[in-house]
């Protein structure tokens, strides 16, 4: 398992989306984008995209932002695919206070996105696990380390 974190908006999704084209077999689950008021939800299989958050009311409300429970069935169907590779962006308050049941769907070949602000609670939560940390300092030259990872995973 590969865990991804870094400072808000350092580009952590940016190089996911990089590296995504190099993965080889099945990749499966859930790239989230940021919005002037909430997040989209992508499932990267179909391409299908909706809102999975914003500030206005309406559905879980979770620090600043309601989650909409369409999009989290959206979301839990993205995860029950099959495939060779999970990947999972953003892991979150939502996902470890249990509102989204993320835990059950993880394996050795994920890679995940982890805010963190809740880095500390993930690993409670996990056994085996490689973090890589996005900075502003490495986010242009670190896609390289990245695919390495990927290819042990694999």
């Amino acid at each position: 398992m590969i865990l991804i974190t870094g400072e808000k908006h350092v580009g952590k999704t940016t190089l996911l989306k990089y590296v995504l084209p190099y993965l080889t077999g099945e990749v499966y689950g859930v790239i989230s984008e940021s919005f002037d008021i909430g997040y989209w939800a992508e499932d990267i299989v179909t391409g299908e995209r909706m809102v999975l958050a914003s500030t206005e009311p309406g559905g879980i409300k979770v620090r600043g932002y309601y989650f909409r429970p369409k999009a989290l069935r959206f979301v839990e169907k993205a995860l029950e695919r099959e495939g060779d590779l999970l990947i999972y962006d953003e892991i979150g308050h939502l996902e470890i206070e249990g509102h989204l049941d993320l835990f059950s769907h993880l394996h050795d070949r994920s890679i995940l996105i982890v805010k963190e602000s809740v880095l500390d609670a993930f690993l409670e939560q996990v056994e085996q696990y490689r973090i890589f940390t996005v900075t502003r300092e490495n986010r242009d030259t670190v896609l390289n380390d990245l695919l390495a990872l990927c290819d042990d995973l694999l």
